[in-house]
């Protein structure tokens, strides 16, 4: 493609310009993607920025995604693929999720995937639709890995789809973390597996941080008969730091050294 003469240039660099692109911002997009000279501003260019500024409420929040993601100018199937997120009801805070966290998945065919999330029970009006979309997508060797890494714990497919459903964000963390909560939980605890199913939001923090220290307080509090009988076991975790030490380690006032000893250890261990 021969791109065009200097003299049709600078209206591309108005173009951005008058969408409140700084200089350093126009010479960022175009080391980005020096094909951008060779696109067309009125069939290419502009149509581009017009849809995404149809999903945005101002030029600058869809220039930073344009920026973000140079290639969009290119590829065709990015606006394609919006095109068909629409068409098949999904959300705009959910297209936007995916334009500002995780662009490149538009840049590939995702009409078999719409359908497969559908018939999983995703609601594409919901922004876990487009988590779900971003996760499913990844290469299936690597999606394979992280259903064979829990299945090593005793999970089962339906579990797995239970989980994922519930929380999509699950099947975005590696198959290391995967295993090593699941090892943790099930494997060192004793604990059983369905509040991993039921409450997998527990694997997106962190285990030396959080499951860990307050796993180890937990634990004990069961063992002395200090927590409710029916407590849920999850709910420990969703606490900030200061309301989890308040309500679990400091309350139980003779306990409170063993258990910040307790605390202390789970962070030191893992």
């Amino acid at each position: 493609m021969v791109c065009d003469p200097t003299r049709r240039l600078l209206p591309k660099f108005h173009f951005l310009a008058s969408k409140g692109a700084s200089p350093s911002d126009v010479v960022y997009f175009v080391t980005k993607n020096p094909r951008f000279l060779c696109h067309s501003l009125d069939n290419r260019i502009s149509p581009t920025f017009q849809l995404l500024r149809s999903l945005f409420p101002s030029d600058l929040k869809a220039l930073a995604v344009l920026i973000a993601c140079p290639n969009a100018v290119g590829n065709y199937r990015v606006a394609r693929n919006v095109e068909r997120l629409l068409d098949a009801g999904v959300s705009h805070s959910a297209i936007r999720h995916l334009l500002c966290s995780r662009s490149l998945a538009l840049c590939f065919n995702l009409r078999t995937l719409l359908e497969e999330l559908k018939l999983l029970g995703f609601d594409p009006l919901k922004v876990t639709f487009a988590v779900a979309l971003v996760a499913k997508k990844t290469a299936k060797p690597l999606w394979d890995a992280k259903v064979d890494a829990l299945k090593k714990w005793g999970w089962s497919e339906d579990e797995i789809l239970v989980a994922f459903r519930n929380q999509p964000k699950m099947m975005l963390c590696s198959m290391e973390k995967l295993n090593e909560v699941t090892g943790f939980w099930v494997g060192r605890l004793g604990w059983d597996r369905s509040a991993l199913i039921a409450y997998p939001s527990l694997f997106l923090y962190s285990l030396e941080k959080r499951l860990a220290p307050r796993a180890l307080v937990v634990q004990y509090l069961l063992s002395r008969g200090l927590v409710k009988k029916g407590a849920s076991l999850v709910t420990p975790f969703s606490k900030s730091d200061e309301v989890f030490l308040q309500k679990y380690v400091r309350s139980f006032k003779e306990e409170t050294p063993r258990l910040l000893e307790l605390y202390q250890q789970g962070q030191a261990t893992c």
